[in-house]
């Protein structure tokens, strides 16, 4: 790793990393001493937060998310929706932050102070290992990459967490903090609860930042709030009521049986975002055109090797699009990502030829499968029009759910009656869910879009699944 000797005010002279032949100063000193910030949201308003969290802000590491869009592409449809991933990081901190302490005060925890920051911390630092055009990057460049590792954003996260703390010197003791906090921390952000032999720090904290028991937890409370937002689409939960009405049995957050609708329409609301906006059609052409372009070119991004180490990967943020055009097009390769995204940017997306909506439970049958554009290809029309190759089509598989893949996600979220109630009791199947919560609670969605957007090869693609489609229906359910 190339270093160089740089010295910060008042501090001693240190060797620090060079970034792509670009210095960057790394905290000598964490900011014991600020002045207090107060940050604007347009979602939850003025706030502010401790200072332990400006020791990660105020890094490299973490400004990248000020260049990451939190949806992706969706600003193609939704102009609006440009927010990125750092002013989502800021309401998950802060709502980790205000709901942990609700709680602890409510269980007589005397380090309330302590405790709250540990969850404010891992809420700020979650998404840090996201990649460009967030989802995108993991869910549909790396798949074409054909790595022979594996990798998520909450890994790579982690990795960013430990490379930031020893790079940027964070002593998490000069915040009232321990040392030992930064596994607590880390365990938050991966959502596994340590053993009671690990740790004697209350468990229900772990229902906050990454609930994988219910899913119902501050990511998701600001995540819902802010796209909606930033893309006008009215939701019908109110995410400042439930807050009131969470308490702790067993070592687990639960809800007033009385708020089980507000519940549901959390579940509603997150079904309805994936419809409306992360899965809609033209957003999915335009993230199908990116995770092309880039694949295209992934051995001049060298993304193989960027992606498995902190120093080179946080490189990466949405810029990594205008990096297409700086380079040779002379290569075929470089010439196609190009053009993908001139097109792009003309706005000559993809083309949806085709749609079939597959119930969830026909997917988990071992008799269903998928189509690829490899199947679907040969069962074009031999009328010699249009002569489909696989690089014609792309197969767009998306999951609708209410969090829980197929199943009612009420069954998994845990409510107290009355006040005098010291158990928690979860949701049952009776006559009021048989009434109210009868749905389909998943679909699946199986799109082939035309890579060439003229009339001929949407009918042809459209053809070719269909004819796919009479031989290889999805079984029905008896």
């Amino acid at each position: 790793m190339e270093t160089e000797t740089a010295t910060a005010e008042g501090g001693p002279s240190q060797q620090v990393p060079v970034l792509h032949s670009r210095p960057f100063m790394p905290l000598a000193y964490p900011c014991l001493q600020r002045k207090k910030r107060v940050l604007n949201d347009n979602v939850h308003g003025h706030f502010t937060l401790s200072d332990c969290c400006f020791g990660f802000i105020d890094t490299e590491a973490f400004q990248r998310l000020r260049r990451l869009h939190q949806l992706g592409k969706a600003n193609v449809v939704y102009p609006t929706a440009t927010h990125s991933r750092a002013e989502h990081s800021f309401g998950v901190a802060l709502l980790g932050r205000k709901f942990s302490k609700k709680l602890l005060k409510l269980e007589g925890e005397e380090d309330v102070p302590r405790l709250s920051k540990i969850v404010e911390l891992g809420g700020l630092l979650h998404d840090v290992g996201h990649g460009p055009f967030s989802h995108v990057f993991e869910n549909m460049v790396l798949p074409k990459l054909n790595l022979d590792f594996d990798w998520t954003h909450e890994d790579m996260s982690l990795k960013i967490i430990d490379w930031m703390v020893d790079t940027y010197n964070i002593d998490l003791t000069n915040y009232g903090l321990k040392a030992s906090d930064l596994g607590l921390i880390k365990s938050l952000i991966a959502g596994t609860k340590p053993s009671p032999e690990m740790t004697s720090e209350p468990s229900y904290l772990w229902d906050l930042v990454a609930n994988h028991r219910d899913s119902l937890d501050v990511d998701k409370f600001d995540y819902l709030q802010r796209d909606s937002k930033q893309c006008h689409v009215n939701l019908t939960a109110d995410f400042g009521r439930l807050p009131y009405f969470m308490k702790v049995f067993d070592n687990k957050v639960c809800y007033d049986l009385k708020e089980e609708k507000q519940v549901f329409n959390v579940f509603q609301d997150r079904a309805r975002m994936h419809s409306t906006v992360y899965q809609h059609r033209r957003v999915k052409a335009a993230e199908l055109m990116v995770s092309d372009a880039l694949a295209a070119v992934s051995p001049e991004l060298d993304l193989l090797e960027r992606i498995q180490n902190p120093f080179d990967y946080i490189t990466l943020d949405d810029g990594i699009e205008r990096e297409c055009f700086k380079m040779d097009p002379a290569k075929p390769n470089v010439l196609r990502a190009q053009k993908i995204m001139r097109d792009l940017e003309a706005r000559k997306l993809y083309k949806l030829a085709k749609e079939v909506v597959v119930p969830i439970d026909v997917t988990k049958m071992p008799s269903w499968k998928g189509p690829t554009a490899e199947d679907i290809t040969p069962y074009q029309s031999t009328d010699g029009l249009v002569n489909l190759v696989p690089n014609d089509i792309r197969v767009a598989i998306t999951h609708i759910h209410y969090g829980q893949g197929g199943d009612n996600p009420m069954r998994h979220v845990c409510f107290y009656g009355s006040e005098n109630d010291i158990e928690s009791y979860s949701y049952t199947r009776s006559a009021r869910e048989q009434e109210m919560y009868t749905l389909p609670y998943g679909e699946l969605r199986v799109g082939v879009y035309a890579a060439d957007p003229s009339p001929s090869h949407q009918r042809a693609a459209s053809d070719a699944f269909q004819g796919w489609l009479t031989e290889n229906s999805p079984p029905r359910i008896e």
